[in-house]
């Protein structure tokens, strides 16, 4: 056996190992053409086309449960800040569920209206006085600390001593004091989304 014979026969084993490896080694499924559609169309929508996608679907009568659709609809929930800056109102409630509308609409009207209320709050800030040490109440806080303050004082300073953390002053408020402002315990108050807190503390001047 000459030596290109030799370099032959173990090419040839090596590729058929190489072979054998590949047919044992477990591959993911093929996707199947509607699969490699729905991918597609998944990593390719935007806010310009995602309309246009709606619309295909309702020329070719779709039904409203399709992964398509779900899709679509999903976009549009994740991204409604950003559509409603393209999109008319009436576009909107045409692409979208009734309920939803209402829902994305009104969640987008609070947020604007807290963001604006944020700003004025900002630009008031400088101007307020500082608390007194009278504003000090022997009384343990919600949060545990060995003493709160009054509302009056929490909503009046900005420079807080130096166990008052400005970012949750809420939190070095009595317990009963806690209940006569916001209307519910703390308890309660715990219990609520991070968004439902920053609203109540922006509409009782606590952020």
């Amino acid at each position: 056996m000459n030596y290109s014979q030799d370099f032959s026969i173990k090419k040839g084993a090596a590729l058929h190992s190489c072979v054998q490896e590949y047919i044992e080694k477990p591959h993911p499924p093929l996707l199947s053409l509607k699969e490699l559609c729905i991918t597609a169309l998944h990593k390719n929508i935007n806010s310009r086309n995602v309309l246009e996608l709606m619309q295909v679907m309702a020329d070719l009568q779709l039904p409203e449960n399709c992964d398509v659709h779900m899709m679509c609809l999903s976009y549009m929930v994740r991204t409604y800040s950003i559509l409603r800056d393209r999109l008319s109102s009436e576009e909107l409630q045409l692409l979208l569920p009734k309920e939803t509308y209402t829902r994305l609409e009104s969640r987008f009207l609070e947020r604007e209206a807290t963001l604006h209320m944020q700003r004025a709050v900002l630009g008031r800030v400088a101007e307020r006085p500082t608390p007194s040490l009278d504003s000090r109440i022997e009384e343990a806080s919600v949060a545990g600390h060995s003493q709160s303050y009054t509302y009056e004082a929490l909503v009046a300073g900005v420079d807080w001593p130096s166990d008052v953390d400005p970012a949750a002053r809420e939190m070095h408020m009595s317990p009963t004091v806690f209940e006569r402002v916001l209307g519910m315990t703390y308890a309660q108050y715990t219990k609520l989304s991070p968004w439902r807190k920053m609203v109540l503390k922006k509409e009782f001047q606590l952020f």
